[in-house]
């Protein structure tokens, strides 16, 4: 189930995309000013940021041996750099602390474990206004890669600080040497601190990244003023080699500097230079409760992402501006990192995703780590279903969410994908953060103790289980690729190594390996909130966490730790990611044509489109074709069915919910070599009022290219339906105008159940994960009429993320949700969860239309200790009062998730716990919106339409 979110909450240790205004000067001359200091600390505030610093990577950090094995000579070993630091922390001084560690943590790259210095100097980064990209030249793209100048900063403050030099410079120049040496020496002597990247590719990226910008954030920024550059032009001069000495300009983040000058200033009573006015800047709030939460969600949704990627993309951004010119132009979706397009030049038809990262937010700004696998599902059945071949761009994604990585792979294949796991060290610290207190039934809780004392690693666990990875199953019947490159991290390589692994397609890569991010991470934050024994704050948090627009920042000292390593499956089992990444099955690097200003080719997707097509014609995929939408169709009792596109396949067959019992073949003669439309009838899918699934089968050539799935909502006729113009309805057992709707995935034993006369939802103890189920009642009476609704509900389930929805939804479309809340932001969003709370009382409903129904849905996103809901009563009936106009359509929830409130906008019902007694609204202090949204509509699904709300007033309450 979707949690809402906001960015503000979730951007506790990046910049959450927020526009960073900079402020230039040379470098040389930000020495000289003083500014690039850093806050004086007392002794045993350093102590406290080497402790964590040495806890995190003895005891938590799980990619050690993997740098060991890969790099020679313990070049990536941090070990010694700490052991010097620890045996000085009583003399050190605050710049031989914060750069010693920067050191520790650039050298063993590892772009998940990562060290954020303080400041004033974390404010600064340098950058000399070129930005570099690797094409296409020699064969041996390791020894002997091409680097060109793929960007000029045009930023006018920068520009003026650059010299005459830099005008020289065009985009498409090649480089052909760095302060007299060539690309691959410089980065044979450098790669240990030239940004930190994982293997050759990766190491080569962050490399090319380093030549024109440093962030003072995790690296040491340049000692000397300028660097020298030859270049070959190849533009005016093509061919003649020209030589430049660039100065490095400071790029001051001016949402760090106003709280680290401030902060400084008070600590040493020294002002520095440029220290704005102090009234002015006021720390944000970063209450205990919001970052429990914070560690809560991302418990639930396991991060893979490279930290302080977004910090370092809009600081880049602000520099070099965005993406030069795409000759595809890709269009959004609502979910943020999704865009599609067609590449069709000389008809090549190639469905394009692009996915600029695996943190997506919806509209609302709401994390939405499955929103993606409804909208790509929709892409592929709709703008792309006439397509050749999809291919995924996941070039420079820093990663995100395991989930959406995990379960996209569905899409594209026949069979059930198998996510692969990842183990962690086995010792005391990690049994506090994923054993200690947590269910029986806890994946790494089971792994840790199925190990044994004295065993380095745990046993494998699964980020989520094979059943949520193919909830949806497959969309698309032709080849799939993917395009990465060595910037292509964490839940990026992870997709990556899902598609290869499982043999569900084709990996392009601009580099022989992606960039070798290959394990889950966590914070500082999220590890003191689970293990506050062994990791404590670092100093001066309160102090500098910042408020942007888009939600607070900390510029204090920041640890993050690879924690949960991947062990692949499939066609490479047991290979680990972190250090050798992903492997291309085919190297298809930019042509310097592709990167020039106004580029109208695209090389790249050509090649990809043609070695495709060459794919699908061996295989015969090319000619396949299958479309049949919605995912969910209605249907009275009796037979059944849906429309389907049909085109290539030998046979179609279909088989009941078991994928065994066969029900029927469908006609698909005439169909080998053209797309049909035809009607697939599936006969009576269940007895009764529910959900019943029928499965797809397609072959060609005696293999099976087709496994999907349609779910058939049997509901009631029109004579079926309770007539509420004949009397008062009373929920009691299934009938012919009620019954139990479970989504794909949730068994008839986990969803709503009749037991002693009350409606259950779990078993009184506890309820299963990844379970949606609701009970619906049909009725008809005359339109525009009021009914009265009274319930009485027990819920116990894990507030902010296994909700409880009451809701009406009309025959032309438009719903009213009755259960619902008002965060402090001023969203309102569906449903109710609270431990122990009691919800009773009678609201008013108008009939809008004849036909409609009632609904009474739960889900949950993991088994946990709450014993669930119970609908101990609910009846409805027409009311002929004149109290309707009086009262609302809304029970309105007083709630407190971790100590934040989430109040309702007017007095209602309000579930107490042993009570339940009306209340006024107030607004709580802390504006964030914390509470989970229902799930986006998919484009089968009917949009909520608003409909007229009656008057508020006063509601009877129940005891």
């Amino acid at each position: 189930m979707l949690f809402a979110a906001t960015a503000a909450v979730l951007a506790l240790a990046s910049a959450a995309s927020a526009q960073i205004p900079l402020t230039y000067t040379k470098l040389a001359d930000e020495r000289k000013s003083g500014r690039m200091v850093f806050l004086q600390m007392t002794p045993e505030q350093k102590n406290t940021v080497l402790t964590n610093a040495e806890t995190l990577l003895t005891y938590t950090w799980v990619n050690y041996e993997s740098k060991l094995r890969n790099y020679p000579d313990h070049a990536a070993d941090p070990f010694p750099v700490l052991k010097k630091l620890r045996a000085n922390i009583k003399t050190i001084t605050d710049e031989e602390l914060q750069l010693g560690l920067t050191d520790a943590f650039v050298q063993i790259r590892d772009l998940h474990t990562r060290f954020f210095k303080t400041g004033p100097y974390r404010c600064f980064a340098a950058t000399n206004g070129l930005s570099f990209e690797l094409v296409e030249g020699l064969a041996d793209i390791v020894n002997s890669p091409k680097v060109v100048v793929s960007a000029k900063s045009t930023v006018p403050a920068l520009v003026a600080l650059t010299g005459d030099d830099y005008a020289r410079v065009n985009i498409g120049d090649e480089l052909v040497s760095i302060d007299g040496k060539s690309f691959a020496k410089w980065f044979e002597e450098n790669q240990y601190i030239s940004g930190d990247g994982a293997n050759t590719f990766g190491g080569h990226r962050r490399a090319i990244d380093f030549l024109g910008y440093v962030p003072g954030s995790v690296n040491r920024l340049p000692t000397k003023d300028s660097i020298t550059f030859q270049f070959r032009d190849n533009t005016k001069a093509y061919g003649k080699v020209y030589t430049v000495t660039l100065p490095y300009i400071a790029a001051r983040n001016d949402f760090c500097w106003p709280a680290m000058s401030a902060l400084y200033n008070k600590l040493t009573n020294t002002t520095l230079p440029g220290t704005p006015n102090t009234a002015k800047f006021a720390p944000a709030k970063l209450s205990p409760e919001m970052t429990a939460f914070r560690a809560k969600f991302i418990e639930k949704n396991p991060l893979a992402v490279a930290p302080g990627f977004d910090e370092d993309k809009e600081i880049r951004a602000s520099i070099f501006g965005e993406a030069g010119a795409n000759p595809l132009q890709l269009n959004s979706t609502s979910a943020s990192s999704v865009k599609w397009g067609i590449w069709d030049p000389k008809g090549r038809n190639l469905g394009v995703i692009q996915l600029t990262d695996f943190e997506p937010v919806d509209p609302n700004g709401a994390a939405a780590p499955q929103l993606p696998i409804t909208v790509i599902r929709d892409l592929a059945t709709h703008e792309l279903k006439d397509t050749n071949a999809i291919v995924f761009d996941i070039r420079d994604n820093g990663g995100g969410y395991i989930s959406m990585a995990n379960n996209l792979p569905q899409l594209f294949r026949a069979e059930p994908f198998n996510p692969f796991g990842a183990w962690y060290l086995r010792n005391n610290v990690t049994f506090n953060l994923f054993a200690k207190g947590k269910p029986a039934t806890d994946p790494w809780r089971i792994a840790y103790e199925q190990s044994q004392p004295g065993d380095r690693y745990t046993h494998i666990a699964l980020f989520n289980p094979v059943a949520t990875a193919n909830t949806v199953g497959q969309a698309y019947v032709r080849p799939v690729a993917v395009l990465n490159n060595g910037r292509c991290y964490s839940a990026c390589d992870m997709f990556s190594a899902n598609i290869q692994d499982s043999a569900t397609g084709t990996i392009f890569g601009e580099d022989g390996q992606t960039g070798a991010g290959g394990a889950n991470i966590l914070d500082l934050p999220a590890l003191i909130t689970s293990d506050p024994a062994d990791f404590v704050n670092m100093p001066f948090v309160n102090n500098l966490t910042v408020q942007t627009p888009t939600g607070p920042i900390v510029y204090a000292n920041r640890l993050s730790v690879g924690i949960r390593q991947s062990v692949r499956n499939g066609r490479n089992m047991g290979r680990l990611i972190e250090d050798l990444g992903i492997k291309a099955d085919y190297i298809v690097r930019a042509r310097r044509a592709d990167i020039m200003p106004g580029a109208k080719v695209n090389s790249q997707f050509d090649r990809i489109a043609d070695r495709l097509a060459q794919i699908g014609a061996k295989t015969g995929q090319s000619s396949l074709h299958f479309v049949a939408e919605p995912l969910t169709t209605e249907a009275t009792a009796g037979n059944a069915g849906f429309d389907a596109e049909i085109g290539g396949f030998d046979d179609i067959s279909l088989y009941k919910a078991d994928g065994v019992t066969k029900i029927s073949s469908v006609d698909v003669s005439g169909t080998a070599n053209t797309r049909k439309k035809i009607r697939i009838s599936t006969g009576a899918v269940r007895s009764g009022l529910g959900t019943g699934t029928v499965r797809i089968v397609g072959t060609k050539n005696g293999k099976v290219y087709l496994k999907t799935a349609r779910t058939i909502r049997v509901v009631p006729s029109d004579a079926d339906r309770f007539n509420l113009a004949s009397g008062d309805f009373v929920l009691g057992d299934v009938s012919k105008s009620t019954g139990v709707y479970n989504a794909a995935g949730t068994a008839a034993a986990d969803g709503f159940n009749r037991v002693n006369g009350t409606w259950r939802f779990g078993d009184g103890t506890s309820y299963k994960e990844n379970t949606d189920s609701s009970i619906e009642m049909f009725f008809t009476a005359p339109p525009n009429v009021s009914l009265s609704v009274t319930a009485n509900m027990y819920i116990d389930t894990e507030p902010g993320y296994d909700f409880v929805y009451l809701t009406t939804k009309y025959s032309d479309g438009a719903t009213i949700d009755s259960l619902k809340h008002n965060t402090t932001s001023g969203k309102v969003l569906p449903g109710f969860a609270d431990k122990n709370r009691t919800i009773v009382g009678t609201i008013s409903i108008p009939t809008r239309t004849g036909k409609f129904s009632v609904i009474v849905r739960a889900t949950s996103d993991e088994a946990v200790v709450f014993s669930g809901v119970k609908v101990n009563a609910l009846t409805i009936s027409i009311d002929n009062s004149a109290s309707f106009s009086r009262r609302s359509s809304t029970l309105a929830m007083s709630s407190v998730f971790s100590g934040l409130g989430i109040e309702p906008a007017e007095a209602a019902f309000v579930p107490i716990r042993g009570n339940t007694l009306p209340i006024s609204a107030k607004a709580p202090s802390d504006s964030s919106t914390l509470a989970k949204a229902a799930p986006a509509p998919s484009r089968d699904s009917t949009l909520a339409k608003a409909a007229p709300a009656p008057s508020r007033g006063s509601t009877l309450a129940i005891s």
